[in-house]
């Protein structure tokens, strides 16, 4: 769960003295790592890994505002943003739909997931007429970009931390981007020890 505890562990591990060294990579992750290990190691039906992403929320590659920046003006040239339209230019809309964004992927929720809660949520409160905009007519638009920065992510090969952990839930779960997959060497663990963490999102938790 941190730096230090990972530092910690692999340095009793490998103590020079019972051993001295691993063949191979030596299986101590950070949360992350593990995702990505997850993701690396997914083979298809055919044994085929998952094409490798260009991870956007880097600190020397940092595109993930950038790209969520462009997702709104393309929505708002569009005509697609009613109730954000006034918001979406600013700078602190930007930064406040990627911390929302991020939450919905720790929340285990895909776009296709996201919406349907939203529909169903409109059934139950849209009752008789409205007028103006209303709280649905915003969670619709923020399905509306999540939906369209996630094909984004997926068109140009991207992703980000958020976006991995979703999708090492799915590789788990059997099905990504519509294909079959498997993680080979999971069948072969024996001891899984998670240590260091005082809560979990959502997504890890279903990890």
């Amino acid at each position: 769960a941190s730096h230090p505890l990972l530092e910690a562990v692999t340095q009793s591990i490998l103590d020079g003295n019972h051993n001295r060294g691993v063949w191979g990579e030596l299986p101590v992750y950070l949360f992350r790592g593990l995702v990505r290990r997850f993701l690396y190691s997914a083979v298809d039906e055919d044994g085929h890994g998952l094409p490798p992403r260009i991870p956007i929320d880097r600190d020397e590659l940092p595109l993930k505002r950038s790209l969520i920046s462009q997702v709104l003006l393309q929505l708002l040239a569009a005509n697609q943003l009613k109730a954000l339209a006034p918001l979406a230019t600013r700078e602190g809309c930007v930064n406040s739909i990627a911390t929302l964004l991020g939450e919905i992927e720790r929340a285990a929720r895909t776009p296709s997931e996201l919406a349907e809660i939203i529909t169903a949520r409109a059934r139950d409160i849209e009752k008789g007429e409205t007028r103006g905009v209303t709280q649905i007519d915003f969670d619709k638009e923020i399905a509306l970009i999540y939906s369209t920065y996630t094909e984004l992510l997926n068109q140009n090969h991207f992703t980000e931390e958020d976006s991995d952990q979703l999708r090492a839930l799915w590789v788990l779960r059997g099905m990504i981007d519509e294909h079959f997959v498997r993680v080979p060497w999971l069948a072969n663990v024996q001891l899984f020890i998670i240590d260091g963490f005082f809560d979990f999102t959502p997504v890890q938790g279903e990890i």
